[in-house]
């Protein structure tokens, strides 16, 4: 038995289906035979060839001023999805708006590091993380290129963040680093965010433009997420403070097919703000004061509509690696196999719409 309570006509449609092609038929159907969706792009109902982007706000709970940026950006509908930092003590405070609004698109920005002005510590707790903090039980303001960290005690932090942001009410649909540290910084650490992120069934963010520096990724990439085509970030020196908006608008008009991603930081500039980072300092509160001006500009939404791409969140991503990555296994939802737990089927956009209601 599936479930209780009354039988959907979906439910029916999908029985008669499997009764006339055969169950294995049915799976070939909704899980990638002869017809079915291969792409994102073509899972979504848009040619394969199609350009999709998100704009993502990153280091949301790092203060109040950003989570009151990105909430706002979410709210006008000018950011697609957000990532949060979970041990900064802020974070709590986002997740009680996210709460009432579960159509938020949140996931986990693994932090390991604090700000040179304002520590943190690790969810898991100092003691049984202690090769990733300082002598003080905080995170250190840096990684150098030699700390020695234990993997063990690496996944154990990264399990702790991924658990408490689930605890408090968040419907997660990525994954990614702050200052990209576990996706670049070697293949064991690569190796453990590529572990929780499968166990998890979450895709995590990587850029194809990494690679030369991380050809230990290039295996794993095309199966456990949806690798970004181009990575649309500014950095120190690529725009001045006048010329902000027409960076990201030039940029954007230039993404190729395929899966892209505008990458930004958030805040509104003020004393609160900057006393966790200063005006002057790179991703500052000054900085993050820009990247909000500019989403909301009409410069940038006219790059978008100008590069003809389509905008989607990572919750579309995480539900069409789970409906790729589920297999023959999974029919109307439960898994074909003795003893294993039911899921949720996830049906793909181009599927549904050719569906009885």
């Amino acid at each position: 038995m599936i479930g209780d309570g009354a039988v959907s006509r979906r439910q029916v449609l999908l029985a008669g289906v499997a009764a006339a092609a055969g169950v294995a038929g049915c799976a070939r159907l909704l899980r990638g035979g002869a017809g079915s969706p291969t792409s994102l792009a073509e899972w979504l109902g848009h040619p394969v060839g199609a350009s999709l982007l998100i704009v993502h706000a990153d280091d949301v709970g790092i203060a109040q001023s950003a989570n009151a940026a990105t909430i706002g950006a979410f709210e006008r509908g000018v950011i697609d999805s957000a990532s949060v930092m979970v041990p900064c003590p802020d974070f709590r405070q986002f997740t009680e708006w996210a709460r009432g609004h579960r159509d938020a698109d949140v996931g986990v920005h693994f932090t390991l590091t604090s700000q040179p002005l304002e520590r943190w510590g690790p969810v898991a707790g100092a003691a049984r993380v202690p090769t990733l903090v300082d002598s003080d039980g905080m995170f250190p303001a840096r990684w150098p290129a030699g700390r020695q960290v234990s993997l063990g005690e690496l996944e154990v932090e990264l399990r702790a963040q991924i658990a408490l942001a689930r605890n408090l009410g968040l419907d997660l649909t990525h994954l990614d680093g702050h200052q990209h540290l576990v996706q670049l910084r070697g293949a064991g650490v690569f190796g453990v965010l590529l572990r929780v992120a499968r166990d998890e069934r979450l895709p995590f963010r990587f850029a194809r433009a990494w690679l030369p520096h991380a050809a230990y990724a290039e295996p794993a990439i095309e199966t456990a997420t949806v690798p970004l085509e181009r990575l649309i970030a500014i950095s120190p020196g690529n725009a001045t403070d006048e010329r902000w908006t027409e960076w990201y608008a030039s940029e954007i008009r230039k993404i190729p097919s395929g899966l892209n991603e505008v990458f930004v930081h958030l805040g509104i500039a003020n004393d609160e703000l900057r006393a966790v980072v200063p005006d002057t300092a790179p991703w500052g509160s000054a900085w993050r004061a820009r990247d909000l001006a500019a989403i909301g500009s009409d410069a940038f939404a006219d790059a978008v509509r100008h590069a003809g791409a389509t905008r989607i969140g990572w919750r579309r991503v995480r539900d069409y690696l789970r409906w790729r990555g589920t297999g023959s296994k999974a029919v109307f939802g439960v898994d074909a196999v003795p003893g294993a737990t039911m899921r949720p089927l996830v049906t793909p956009p181009s599927l549904k719409a050719s569906m009885v209601k």
